[in-house]
């Protein structure tokens, strides 16, 4: 192998990277044309290109579904992350922001909400998909929901009240549909435009 990229997922995801006999693994390799290495004892995980791989960029894409599958997305959610479309982000709150596991509880039980409201929530609005996992939320979808997820999850993470949240999330969304309206309202410049039928001529009345 050429170059590798390298990653370590916990131990309690390493079967769920692997699939059942190996089936999730495989498919991954065989729709990024990616090799990719799992150590079972230690959670490494090496991702290279195959002997047919086309485009580099794959690879990175094929370690992207790594990563989600790493902070809690299921397999089919994470493989959306080989098309180009589709966008991912991740907070670990104690690295990057060095909460103390109560704090790291209080807020991820914030972005869940009461029986999961706040998050059912944002993903309904959004078309996003959240994940809360170990000492991480991450969020996968396509833009421009997944700015709003991300601006969302922000804003709770910063303390804001579930109330903000909901207020700016419904804003948003009627701005999306607004401009979902008014993509599907634009004519194309070349279409035809039908032809107008021919107004039959009147007949003249000639007096007896």
């Amino acid at each position: 192998m050429a170059w590798v990229l390298r990653e370590k997922i916990p131990r309690d995801r390493i079967g769920v990277l692997l699939g059942v006999k190996g089936t999730v693994k495989n498919k991954l390799e065989n729709e990024a044309s990616v090799q990719i290495r799992v150590d079972s004892s230690t959670g490494e995980v090496e991702i290279a290109p195959s002997e047919n791989t086309e485009d580099a960029s794959t690879v990175f894409n094929a370690r992207n579904v790594v990563q989600a599958i790493a902070r809690g997305f299921s397999p089919e959610k994470a493989s959306a992350l080989l098309s180009e479309d589709t966008l991912f982000e991740s907070w670990d709150l104690r690295r990057d922001r060095g909460m103390t596991p109560n704090d790291i509880a209080r807020l991820q039980g914030r972005i869940i909400g009461r029986e999961g409201k706040m998050r059912r929530t944002i993903e309904e609005l959004t078309g996003a998909s959240i994940s809360v996992y170990g000492d991480t939320v991450s969020i996968i979808g396509e833009s421009p929901g997944f700015e709003v997820a991300r601006q969302a999850i922000q804003m709770l993470l910063e303390g804001r009240q579930h109330s903000t949240a909901y207020r700016y999330l419904s804003r948003e969304r009627r701005r999306l549909r607004k401009l979902e309206l008014s993509l599907w309202e634009e004519k194309p410049e070349l279409k035809e435009r039908p032809e107008k039928a021919a107004r039959p001529r009147a007949r003249s009345r000639r007096g007896t």
